[in-house]
């Protein structure tokens, strides 16, 4: 009984809640009261600042940085695969859309440029700007868009499917309000010329010699308010690469390339088609589509 009575008035001194009193312990009940060693065993020591210390939270930032400087790199790396994806996969449907129109027009590739003299509603039944390949390609995507008079640019150009993430994403940079649009080439040299000037007829796939090794579309030039290029001709691929406001650096330096069979090839440094041996008329030409074409 009295160590029942020793621990109750223990707790009390204690407040009541288990803490530890203040030492001293001096009230007008008991003036010269001092703490006895019974009284450190019954109440626990005081608790410490919780707070952290500046060593502590210089530890916990570096522990942040290098974590972040692991995770950034990564990050970066897969956005950048997955932009190779689906360019990848987009460039394919565009070579799709070409050959839907070439099987409903018995086998012959639409134009791959158009007179921008004659792109008016006025002139707009002018032959080869109603071939104009971007345009011919409208009706798979838009069954119910009238194509005379002629549509907007900017209906005319965009595609859902049919832009590069890595082009639309240095297009917003230059203009934040960049819509998706068509950001494939078509090789300009895809099409019959009976004069030295002049393209006057659409090429048939008859006489592509080596469509597997014959370029179809590749990723566009960038002009200056990042709008891409219908085509691509000789004179693009130098100026293209990067730190280049005509783009080019898309993947990391490389590009893709769709054939005329339908292979997609991610093409290091895009330079190189104008160079040997992809030149034209070089050894592994990629641009003429048969022997002796101009």
């Amino acid at each position: 009984m009295p160590q029942k009575q020793k621990s109750s008035r223990s707790l009390l001194e204690c407040g009541g809640r288990g803490r530890s009193p203040p030492t001293p312990l001096l009230t007008a009940r008991h003036p010269t009261r001092r703490p006895s060693p019974a009284d450190s065993q019954t109440c626990p020591p005081p608790r410490r600042n919780p707070a952290f210390t500046l060593v502590e939270l210089l530890a916990v930032i570096a522990i942040i940085a290098v974590l972040a400087g692991v995770a950034i790199p990564v990050a970066n790396q897969s956005r950048k695969s997955a932009e190779r994806s689906v360019c990848a996969v987009n460039i394919r449907n565009v070579h799709s859309l070409i050959m839907f129109y070439a099987t409903e027009n018995k086998g012959v590739l639409p134009m791959p440029s158009y007179d921008a003299a004659d792109d008016s509603p006025a002139n707009y039944t002018e032959f080869y700007n109603d071939w104009f390949w971007q345009r011919v390609i409208l009706r798979y995507v838009y069954p119910d868009l009238p194509l005379s008079p002629a549509p907007s640019s900017y209906i005319l150009h965009r595609l859902r499917g049919g832009t590069c993430p890595a082009f639309a994403r240095l297009a917003r940079e230059r203009d934040p309000a960049w819509q998706d649009i068509l950001s494939y080439a078509m090789n300009q040299r895809l099409f019959l010329r009976h004069d030295g000037t002049v393209m006057n007829e659409r090429l048939p796939t008859h006489l592509i010699a080596t469509p597997s090794r014959t370029m179809l579309l590749t990723e566009a030039r960038m002009t200056a308010n990042g709008r891409p290029m219908h085509n691509m001709t000789t004179a693009h691929p130098p100026v293209m690469f990067e730190g280049s406001e005509h783009g080019g650096d898309y993947h990391d330096g490389a590009q893709h390339i769709v054939f005329c069979d339908g292979r997609v090839e991610l093409f290091k440094n895009i330079k190189r088609i104008v160079e040997a041996p992809y030149r034209v008329n070089a050894p592994q030409d990629l641009w003429l589509p048969y022997p002796g074409a101009k």
